[in-house]
């Protein structure tokens, strides 16, 4: 059914329960639930192509063509990104102002969707705990001093914290790990899918410019958003957060995670050159990145890894990106304070805790050089991948 368009599969369904679309009342049905579903721009497009909340009103459109006076939808909004969430139950929310009876199991809903329903029931292990409108429940929680946050702004997490305290030195560890994952992850996802659409012309048109200026072209098309991204993050980032001497650092971890970026958009690269279908890609890219980000040392002790995988360390972008703004921060704290009632071991300045995590002291020109070496290394490979597909030649 996945090779179906959308409108193929609504005439089928139409059939299926109506009889002879063709009739003018089946028509009319049909017509205006693909205009009342939002539907219309996508009747050519293949099943397999619909996004989540597309298919998921696909779904509805089949179950309305016998116009059900009730309806009772078992978690809609499951897997749906809140923009097609809200769209989902925006048009269930219209179907209930025609009279029909809908009937919904969330779990968890965001605050946008919650103030949609018009009448809620909360439950827990079978027993009905409230029912009432979303106001009549948020007062009733207040009461019981339960605040129903309307909005949250997650950065909130990261306001004031220093290194200086033995509390702050886990927060700092994972404010660190949050600026390389969003770098590293961020643009070599970007470049995964670089090749998968073009590989088709690249193939039909060789001969008339080389590989190497269709890849160098590609590479340098990254170069702004190698820049860019990390720019704004430390910018925004650092601004919640207290550094020593916060300008200088805050320009230090720019510089470092620009070469971050380089590196991982290379890594993309690289994968996309080597496995060209978007399926094998999607499949190999999370086996390789577990590895590669583990010996980043976020989530494990460096030295703790078994002697066989140390070697792995030192093709991880993760690694050098880490162990970078790692010694770019601790390196500058002198101090870090102990209470006097604590039962466990203090880490006493910034030297000692890049020891506790297994980083080398003043090792930032060798983590240069790493994510010089990376981007090297994986360059080349993503200009291997692309010259093997060249001399596989374009089969017409």
């Amino acid at each position: 059914m996945d090779s179906l368009s959308v409108k193929e599969h609504l005439i089928f369904m139409t059939e299926m329960k109506l009889g002879n679309y063709k009739k003018p009342h089946n028509n009319v049905i049909l017509n205006t639930l693909i205009r009342d579903l939002k539907l219309k721009s996508h009747l050519n497009t293949p099943i397999k192509g619909l996004s989540g909340g597309e298919r998921r009103l696909l779904s509805l459109a089949s179950s309305l063509l016998s116009n059900p006076q009730i309806l009772i939808c078992d978690e809609p909004t499951t897997g749906l990104d809140s923009y097609n969430a809200l769209l989902v139950i925006g048009v269930l929310k219209k179907l209930s102002l025609t009279g029909k009876v809908v009937i919904c199991s969330v779990h968890q809903p965001s605050w946008d969707l919650f103030k949609e329903f018009s009448s809620i029931l909360l439950m827990a292990e079978g027993k009905l705990l409230f029912h009432g409108t979303h106001e009549q429940c948020r007062r009733l929680f207040e009461s019981a001093n339960f605040q129903m946050a309307s909005s949250l702004v997650i950065g909130t997490c990261y306001m004031g914290i220093s290194g200086n305290t033995q509390r702050g030195i886990q927060d700092i560890r994972g404010f660190l790990w949050l600026m390389t994952s969003e770098v590293c992850f961020g643009l070599s996802y970007n470049a995964l899918y670089a090749f998968d659409a073009e590989i088709t012309l690249f193939k039909r048109e060789a001969g008339m410019y080389s590989c190497s200026a269709y890849f160098v072209n590609r590479l340098l098309n990254y170069i702004p958003r190698c820049i860019v991204w990390p720019i704004t993050l430390v910018f925004i980032a650092t601004l919640a957060v207290e550094l020593p001497n916060h300008v200088v650092t805050a320009l230090e971890f720019t510089a470092a995670l620009i070469g971050a970026g380089f590196a991982s958009v290379a890594y993309g690269l690289g994968m996309s050159a080597v496995f060209i279908s978007s399926g094998v890609m999607g499949d190999v890219m999370p086996c390789a990145d577990l590895p590669l980000f583990l010996m980043s040392g976020a989530f494990l002790r460096i030295t703790s890894i078994p002697l066989w995988l140390y070697p792995l360390k030192y093709i991880s972008h993760f690694y050098y990106a880490m162990d970078a703004i790692s010694n770019l921060y601790w390196r500058q704290i002198y101090y870090i304070d102990c209470p006097s009632n604590s039962t466990t071991l203090c880490i006493k300045d910034g030297p000692s805790v890049l020891l506790e995590n297994g980083y080398s002291a003043n090792f930032i020109f060798e983590d240069c050089l790493g994510l010089m070496f990376i981007t090297i290394l994986w360059s080349l490979l993503a200009y291997w991948g692309l010259k093997r597909e060249e001399k596989k030649g374009y089969a017409y």
